[in-house]
C-alpha cells in the first residue's frame, strides 16, 4: 500500500494523445456510468465524470466534478485514481462516495468498503488512509482535514432517491435542494443560513420537505413561486 500511494503522477506525456469522454448530469438527474474496466459509477445531480476512452495505462484515472459513488473493480497492477479540484483519491478496488462541488469550500470522501488514500492536490498534504465507515472532510480554505465515523449507507442513499443530511446548516441544505429539485433558493438572513437542521426525504415534493424543515428548530417561513424559492 505504501508503494501504491507513493505514486502521484496522474498523467504522462503520452496522455496528451488520448481522447476523453465526459458524462454529466443536470439538476434533478442521476446517471450510472460503467467504465471500460467494469467499474460502476453512480453520478449525482449536477455532476460530471471525465475519463480516457481506453484504460490501458499504468493507472485508471478519472476526473470528478460534483458527487459520485464508485464501485471500483479490483486491479492490483493498476491503481484507480479520482481527481477533483481539491483532492486526489487512490484505490485498488473498493467502494466509496466523493462529494466535491466547485461552489463548496468542503469536499468529502466516505468509504463503504476497502481502503482509500486521500491527499490534497492543492497543498501537497500527507496521504490520509480511510477505512470502511470513515469520512474525511477537507476544507479547501484552510487546507485542513477532519475525519469522523459515519453510516456510509446514509452518505450514498441518494442513489435510491433518499436525501439524508444531519446537523447541516440551512445554506448547505439549500444548495442540496437546488440540485435535487432544479430550483433557486434565496435566504437573505445570514443568521438563518447558519442554523442547523436534520433532513431525510424519500422522493418527496419540495413543498413537503420545506414544510417539515420549517417546523423544526426555530422554524422559518418559505414561499415557492415557479423555480424560485424564498426562505425567511
Amino acid at each position: 500500500m505504501a508503494g501504491l500511494f507513493g505514486y502521484r503522477q496522474l498523467y504522462s506525456a503520452k496522455d496528451l494523445h488520448i481522447t476523453y469522454t465526459t458524462i454529466s448530469t443536470k439538476a434533478g438527474e442521476r446517471k450510472t456510468v460503467i467504465l471500460p474496466d467494469s467499474t460502476h459509477i453512480s453520478l449525482n445531480n449536477v455532476s460530471a465524470i471525465r475519463f480516457a476512452d481506453n484504460f490501458d495505462g499504468k493507472t485508471r484515472a478519472v476526473t470528478l466534478t460534483g458527487e459520485a459513488f464508485f464501485e471500483v473493480r479490483h486491479d492490483a497492477t493498476r491503481p484507480f485514481i479520482v481527481s477533483t479540484g481539491q483532492l486526489h483519491i487512490q484505490v485498488l478496488g473498493t467502494s466509496f462516495d466523493v462529494r466535491a462541488f466547485p461552489d463548496e469550500a468542503q469536499a468529502k470522501v466516505t468509504v463503504a468498503s476497502g481502503k482509500v488514500g486521500v491527499y490534497s492536490t492543492q497543498h501537497k498534504t500527507a496521504t490520509q488512509m480511510l477505512l470502511p465507515g470513515q469520512q474525511l472532510t477537507y476544507n479547501g480554505t484552510t487546507a485542513t482535514y477532519s475525519t469522523s465515523q459515519v453510516n456510509p449507507d446514509d452518505q450514498h442513499a441518494w442513489q435510491q432517491g433518499i436525501l439524508i443530511l444531519k446537523s447541516e446548516n440551512l445554506r448547505e441544505i439549500a444548495r442540496q435542494l437546488e440540485r435535487w429539485y432544479n430550483v433557486r433558493i434565496s435566504i437573505p438572513d445570514t443568521r438563518l443560513q447558519q442554523e442547523q437542521f436534520n433532513i431525510k426525504q424519500n422522493n418527496e415534493s419540495l413543498d413537503h420537505v420545506l414544510a417539515s424543515l420549517s417546523l423544526s428548530g426555530d422554524g422559518f417561513h418559505y414561499r415557492i413561486k415557479g423555480r424560485q424559492v424564498q426562505i425567511w
